[in-house]
């Protein structure tokens, strides 16, 4: 304002033309918190004699930005994130060393205008969504991989942890609005070569986000009074088509509807001529381990219904099925590999068969990061009532249940806000299964966390 008023006055006092000065209306919130929790191990093909994981505390500071601004028609959006991350105890060979991380990330960061009322343009670093479901969306087909620590993850969103490190690309995308539904278009640029690195923590933000070009198309149409179909286009180096759609079935009852088919599936199998190379006393090299699947198409098929009252009790079942996902064939080999490599380990003592070993670790934490599941089957629910009152309790859990070999992750947060400003909140996770399953290989068993975090 002050800055206004002294330009009209120079401008009086000159003689001068001063075309008028657009306010400028901005907004800023977030959070602030500190976490305190515990891993729990044991012993898994993952985790063998408790060697590569082993128990760790971890304390943590971390934070959110989000900023807005907005001159008439256009406006600024930057989401950013950080944390500090320390870990106590003893590491195992996976674990890296004791000590900290510095983490942090600007999530989002673009300019949207708009020349008229049913068009928009944003330019910049943005998450494109797609899909309305709660664990996996077949038409996501742009989320890049996960951004987060490799000492761990902070959980104040309980189990939507996820969302915290998800990054976007920088893309230019135009959205237009008319009575027929929504046309939206997008380019990601590559602005960096693909990583020679095979850890996907080690890839740098641009390796993550714009490695590789792809054009994007979508169209929700708004024909129907109850369901909004969308179909979705992503271009480039690889291509992806899906349908989608989602609508009431009663006032209280959500139905959604998704299939979608790709080119390439990012989980890879274990290479059936690497296990016969090494059980005939020969050693296969790292890229002779894991291959890409050889197929043309790729589908995946995700149903689900979402159920909400009045009393702010939602409640979402959700059925997955994916073609991309490792058949009976494929685990034998996965796990027949761990097998011959801790077996030739225990009775040679040489380090190379665990070296095979962390390489199988490697590739579990890469697929996390990419939040892909091994499987063709799952069932996955998700139970979450939100308190509007202060001082109350709300809480959420999660379950994810795989068909095929009854293995299953569960997670519980509890959570009250205080005060306007101020939320604790504790909660924790399990993994559970037979040794030769998804969930039982991993070497972490559980997961105790609590902390206090500031909003504004």
């Amino acid at each position: 304002m002050m800055r206004k008023w002294i330009l009209l006055a120079l401008g009086a006092g000159v003689g001068m033309q001063v075309w008028p000065v657009q306010a400028v209306d901005c907004s800023a919130g977030g959070y602030s918190g500190v976490e305190a929790g515990q891993a729990q191990v044991r012993d898994a093909k993952l985790n063998p004699q408790g060697d590569f994981s082993k128990d760790q505390r971890h304390s943590a500071l971390y934070s959110e930005l989000n900023v807005d601004c907005a001159v008439d028609a256009t406006k600024l959006h930057v989401s950013a994130y950080g944390e500090r991350m320390q870990n106590y105890g003893e590491s195992g060979s996976a674990q890296g060393n004791d000590g900290y991380d510095n983490h942090g990330f600007i999530r989002e960061a673009y300019l949207s205008l708009s020349p008229n009322e049913s068009l928009f343009v944003d330019v910049g670093k943005k998450d494109i969504r797609n899909g309305q479901f709660f664990f996996v969306s077949p038409l996501d087909f742009l989320q890049n991989p996960g951004n987060y620590s490799s000492r761990g993850v902070i959980n104040a969103m309980g189990v939507s942890w996820r969302d915290s490190y998800r990054e976007g690309s920088v893309a230019l995308q135009a959205s237009w609005f008319n009575q027929y539904g929504t046309v939206e278009l997008a380019a990601i640029p590559q602005l960096a070569n693909e990583s020679s690195k095979a850890r996907v923590a080690e890839w740098t933000t641009l390796q993550r986000t714009n490695s590789e070009e792809r054009y994007y198309a979508a169209y929700t149409s708004s024909l129907f009074e109850d369901f909004n179909p969308r179909f979705v286009l992503q271009g480039g180096e690889n291509f992806g088509a899906g349908l989608g759609t989602s609508g009431f079935l009663t006032d209280d009852w959500i139905l959604n509807l998704e299939l979608a088919a790709r080119d390439r599936s990012d989980i890879r199998e274990t290479s059936s001529a690497a296990l016969a190379k090494l059980q005939s006393w020969q050693f296969p090299s790292a890229d002779e381990i894991f291959i890409e699947q050889q197929r043309d198409v790729f589908t995946q098929f995700a149903a689900g219904l979402r159920y909400a009252t009045e009393n702010n009790l939602a409640i979402s079942v959700e059925y997955l099925f994916q073609d991309q996902g490792l058949d009976e064939k494929n685990w034998d080999d996965y796990f027949d590999f761990l097998d011959v490599t801790e077996q030739a380990y225990r009775f040679s003592g040489a380090e190379v068969f665990r070296d095979y070993q962390l390489l199988f670790v490697q590739e579990a934490d890469n697929t996390v990061r990419r939040d892909l599941m091994l499987g063709r089957q799952y069932l996955m629910a998700h139970v979450q009532r939100d308190q509007a009152e202060l001082q109350m309790l709300s809480w959420e859990t999660s379950t994810i249940y795989n068909i095929e070999d009854q293995s299953f992750a569960l997670n519980l947060h509890l959570s009250s806000q205080l005060s306007r400003h101020f939320e604790v909140y504790v909660g924790g996770g399990y993994l559970g299964g037979q040794d030769r399953s998804e969930f039982g290989r991993l070497g972490t068993s559980g997961v105790g966390y609590a902390g206090v975090r500031a909003i504004w």
